[in-house]
């Protein structure tokens, strides 16, 4: 994502954004020589659904009283400014798809990793009713199993399921 805020017209890299994808960089360094790639993959998934959940919740300012939850699937996409809503899009597509496959990475099953996180994305949406300014929809838990669904079918057969075709 740094590398493409780099290019995009109008967005600039901050301070803290280049500080944090060094850290990132010398943390996985060092789990990398510590611990094996399963456990680096797994923390590195719970790290990123923990961002994905908060960048989702942020300001946390939750009002006593809850909106209507959007059960029309990509309703807000078709209102408001184009260029928000594709850039929206496709930050949502590599965030659900890359946390699918590092739960996938980390040795969950590629149905159990898609469940999980279209699961925790339909609790994110729906705390979001109580956020003012967020719209609560199924949106985003569709995107995550439908792309867990591209992931699945582009996916190579493992070694074990070839030994089984055989």
């Amino acid at each position: 994502m740094l590398s493409a805020k780099v290019v995009i017209i109008g967005k600039a890299l901050s301070a803290a954004e280049i500080g944090g994808a060094g850290t990132a960089f010398a943390v996985w360094l060092v789990l990398a020589i510590s611990v094996g790639a399963r456990i680096r993959f797994a923390a590195t998934a719970l790290l990123f659904s923990a961002y994905i959940v908060a960048e989702r919740l942020e300001p946390f300012q939750f009002s006593t009283y809850r909106r209507a939850f959007g059960w029309m699937p990509f309703y807000s996409f078709l209102y408001g400014s184009t260029e928000v809503n594709i850039m929206s899009f496709l930050e949502k597509a590599f965030l659900y798809g890359a946390l699918i496959w590092l739960l996938d990475k980390s040795g969950l099953r590629t149905g159990v990793s898609i469940i999980l996180v279209a699961i925790m994305l339909f609790a994110a949406s729906w705390a979001e009713t109580y956020l003012p300014d967020r719209s609560a929809e199924i949106t985003d838990a569709l995107m995550a199993l439908l792309i867990g669904v591209i992931i699945a079918v582009v996916k190579p057969p493992t070694e074990s399921s070839r030994k089984g075709m055989a």
